[in-house]
């Protein structure tokens, strides 16, 4: 019994010990991209494109839907909300204007990117999953005919 101090005090100090060494040291918070100006800061060319569930037996969308002349797009978002897809090297007909200009806009708090090409055509909602100097990655969802399809498009700086 005449040990039991000395015990209790060495398990209170090994206690006292594993407790401070088991603190959560406090990480600074990683801010947030601006996406905008990583958008405005690059020209951007798709590079992968799916669809989930398989629509007409396609996962692959870049590599069975889409033909070279449009692998080779650039999407340019501008200051101002401006936007311009460019048709590249290559362009699918030979009357196809080089460039179309629309409007865009990134909703930080939704993290949705919206761009319409003008007049009002061909306009996309993404989801940004993923986004930093070199990709980013958008998602979006659709229902056809009751099935509820999630395509995600991959873009890479240019």
């Amino acid at each position: 019994m005449k040990h039991l101090p000395k015990i209790l005090s060495a398990l209170l100090l090994t206690t006292t010990f594993l407790v401070q060494s088991c603190k959560k040291t406090e990480q600074p918070a990683i801010p947030a991209p601006d996406v905008a100006a990583i958008l405005q800061s690059k020209n951007w060319q798709l590079k992968a494109a799916t669809v989930s569930p398989a629509q007409g037996g396609v996962t692959d969308i870049y590599n069975t839907w889409l033909g070279d002349c449009n692998k080779d797009d650039l999407f340019i978002f501008k200051a101002n909300n401006a936007f311009v897809l460019d048709e590249g090297a290559t362009k699918c007909l030979p009357t196809d204007d080089q460039s179309s200009d629309g409007t865009w806009n990134y909703n930080s708090s939704t993290k949705i990117l919206f761009w319409q090409l003008t007049p009002p055509a061909d306009a996309y909602n993404f989801l940004i999953t993923q986004i930093d100097g070199n990709s980013f990655t958008g998602v979006e969802h659709e229902t056809i005919s009751g099935v509820d399809y999630t395509y995600t498009w991959v873009f890479a700086k240019q």
